[in-house]
C-alpha cells in the first residue's frame, strides 16, 4: 500500500484545515498545466484557490485532509537530497517524528520514481497527529508532492485519503503534453496579435471600476481599477492602474500597480508598490515594496526595492505570444475568444516575480463567462467571471480572497465608520 508526503517549506506542519472557502463534490480532479489528475472520494470536497500555492487541498471525514503541491528546483536534483531535507523540515516546531512505514527502493508512481512514508508526529499547539508524504519526480528540477495528515484519532482516514490519492494520481506523457503546450502557445501569438488591437481600439475613454474584497464572506477591503487611452513620451498606448487596501489582521496593506503599454506592445513601463503598516502596535517596522519594470529592446529589466535589498533582473521578452503588463490588467472581452480554443501565453507575473508562462481557458456561464488562467509554475488557478460586455464581475484569488464587482456606494456603506479605510469608494 502507497503512502505519500507533501512538502510545504518552513510551514509545514500547519494544518491543512484552514482552507474552507468555495468547495465542490467532485470524483475526478485534473489540471492541464502540468497533466496531473487524482480520483478523490466521493464524500470528500476540494479547494483550488489556496494561499499557499498548492495545486489542489482536499477535506477528507473527520479532520482528514490532504493538498498537492508541485515543487520546482534551481537544478537537477536526486530523491534523497528532497527526502532528507522534508524529514528535517517535519520535525520543525514538533517533536522527532516517528516513522511508521517507508516506500521500499526503486518505487515508482504513475510510471515515476517515488518515495514515500507515514510518520506519528507531536506538537505542543497540535498534539499528535497523522501524517503521510510522498515524492514523485516528474522531471529531475519538478517534484509532485501529496501530503495527508489528520488527528491522530482519525489516522485511518487520514491513510484511506492518502492511499485514494496515491493510488489514483496519473500524468500525462510529457513530451505529449509539451507538443500541446507549443500549439497553444502559437494559438496564443495569433490571439493576442488579434485582441491587442482590437482593445487598442475599443479603450477610448477612462473607464472606472469598484471591487469590494471579501474573504469568508467578510469585508476586508476594496480595489479601484482604472483602464484608459494614454501617451507617454508621445508614444500612445494604454494605461492601467489597479489601487488596493485591505484592513485585516492588525494590518493595514496598501498597493497599486500602475502599467502602460504602447499600441504595438514594443514600449512597455509599470510599477508595483505595495505597503503594511501594523494597527496595533506602532513599534512594528513599516514594511514597504517597490517594483518597477523598463522594456529596453527585447528586455524588461526589473528592479525590486524593499528594507532588505535592492535588486535588478533583466528578462528577455519571449519571441512568440509574449503579454504586457497593461494588456494583462486591461483583458475583458478578448478572454471571450479563448471560448472555442484554450491558448498559452508569457506575462509578468507578480505574485511570483518572473516571467512566467500560463495557460488560459474560458467557460460559457450562465450570465457570461468564466476565465481560469493557470500560471507556472505552481499556483493554482486564478478564477474570472465576466458578463457578456466583458465586465469583470468578481476574481477569485490563489488565497480564497474574492474581488467582487460593486457600485463605489457599497464599498463606502461597508467601511462606514472605519476610519483606516477612510476614502473607501471615493473618485
Amino acid at each position: 500500500m502507497i503512502h505519500l508526503r507533501l512538502r510545504h517549506f518552513a510551514t509545514l506542519i500547519l494544518s491543512l484545515l484552514v482552507l474552507i472557502t468555495p468547495s465542490v463534490t467532485a470524483t475526478t480532479w485534473s489540471e492541464p498545466m502540468f497533466g496531473i489528475s487524482l480520483d478523490l472520494p466521493d464524500n470528500a470536497h476540494y479547494v483550488e484557490q489556496t494561499d499557499d500555492g498548492a495545486l489542489i487541498k482536499v477535506v477528507g471525514e473527520g479532520s482528514a485532509a490532504a493538498s498537492l503541491h508541485l515543487e520546482q528546483q534551481d537544478q537537477d536534483t536526486i530523491l534523497p537530497a528532497i527526502t532528507n531535507r522534508a524529514l528535517g523540515q517535519i520535525g520543525f516546531g514538533a517533536s522527532q517524528p516517528t516513522i511508521l512505514e517507508e516506500s521500499p527502493l526503486r518505487t515508482t508512481i504513475a510510471g515515476h520514481r517515488a518515495h514515500w512514508w507515514t510518520v506519528r508526529v507531536s506538537s505542543e499547539k497540535r498534539g499528535e497527529f497523522y501524517l503521510a508524504q510522498a515524492f514523485i519526480m516528474l522531471t529531475p528540477r519538478r517534484v509532485a508532492v501529496i501530503q495527508s495528515e489528520a488527528d491522530w484519532p482519525d489516522a485511518d482516514r487520514g491513510r484511506e485519503l492518502f492511499d485514494q490519492l496515491v493510488n489514483s494520481f496519473a500524468v500525462r506523457d510529457q513530451q505529449e503534453l509539451a507538443q500541446e503546450h507549443r500549439q497553444r502557445l502559437e494559438r496564443g501569438r495569433q490571439w493576442i496579435d488579434a485582441v491587442v488591437p482590437a482593445m487598442n481600439q475599443t479603450i477610448t475613454t477612462p473607464t472606472t471600476s469598484w471591487f469590494l474584497i471579501e474573504l469568508q464572506g467578510e469585508a476586508i477591503g476594496y480595489e479601484r481599477h482604472v483602464i484608459k487611452p494614454a501617451t507617454e513620451l508621445g508614444i500612445e498606448g494604454i494605461s492601467v492602474e489597479h489601487r488596493r487596501r485591505v484592513d485585516h489582521k492588525s494590518t493595514i496593506q496598501d498597493s497599486v500597480i500602475r502599467a502602460f503599454a504602447s499600441a504595438d506592445t514594443t514600449v512597455e513601463v509599470w510599477e508595483s508598490r505595495s505597503s503594511i503598516k501594523q494597527i496595533d502596535n506602532t513599534a512594528a517596522p513599516y514594511y514597504s515594496k517597490a517594483i518597477t519594470a523598463v522594456r529596453t529592446g527585447e528586455t524588461l529589466v526589473i528592479t525590486i526595492e524593499d528594507p532588505d535589498r535592492t535588486a535588478q533582473t533583466q528578462h528577455a521578452i519571449p519571441p512568440i505570444a509574449y503579454l504586457p503588463m497593461a494588456h494583462q490588467l486591461a483583458m475583458t472581452t478578448g478572454w471571450q475568444d479563448l471560448l472555442s480554443d484554450p491558448v498559452a501565453y508569457y506575462s509578468y507575473y507578480l505574485p511570483v516575480e518572473s516571467m512566467t508562462f500560463a495557460l488560459a481557458e474560458a467557460h460559457q456561464a450562465s450570465n457570461g463567462y468564466q476565465v481560469m488562467l493557470y500560471p507556472a509554475p505552481r499556483r493554482a488557478a486564478q478564477n474570472l467571471h465576466f458578463d457578456n460586455a466583458g465586465q469583470l464581475l468578481e476574481h477569485t484569488t490563489p488565497d480564497g480572497r474574492s474581488l467582487r464587482h460593486v457600485q463605489a456606494s457599497e464599498i463606502e456603506a461597508a467601511f462606514a465608520g472605519n476610519r483606516r479605510m477612510e476614502g473607501a469608494g471615493a473618485r
